[in-house]
């Protein structure tokens, strides 16, 4: 039941940045890997994806400052802890303060 909340509000608050930006979309995917290094955005890569947002490289930032922060760290380490699959959209520009394309919206179906 949390993690609906969760989901829900996240999709809420995110869709403003979706339909404001150039986004690429990208679902039924599987977290492949998380990192944290010193950045203020926690980074993370999809299974079969190798050039998010047409920036050259598979990482996607979510930075510590997006107002969802917590809730989608929440819903992306569930998703890879239960192997489960999650939709992604993510910026056609690079966060400058974290090197790769931001995330915009994150869900667990």
């Amino acid at each position: 039941m949390l993690r609906k909340i969760l989901l829900i509000t996240s999709l809420l608050t995110l869709s403003q940045y979706t339909f404001s930006q150039d986004v690429s979309n990208y679902s039924s995917k599987t977290v492949e890997i998380m990192r944290l290094d010193g950045r203020p955005c926690l980074l993370f890569q999809l299974t079969g994806v190798s050039n998010v947002g047409n920036t050259g490289s598979p990482w996607i930032a979510l930075k510590n400052t997006h107002p969802n922060f917590s809730s989608i760290v929440s819903i992306l380490l569930s998703a890879k802890m239960a192997d489960r699959v999650v939709h992604v959209s993510a910026s056609h520009t690079v966060a400058q303060e974290c090197g790769h394309a931001e995330a915009t919206a994150v869900q667990m179906p």
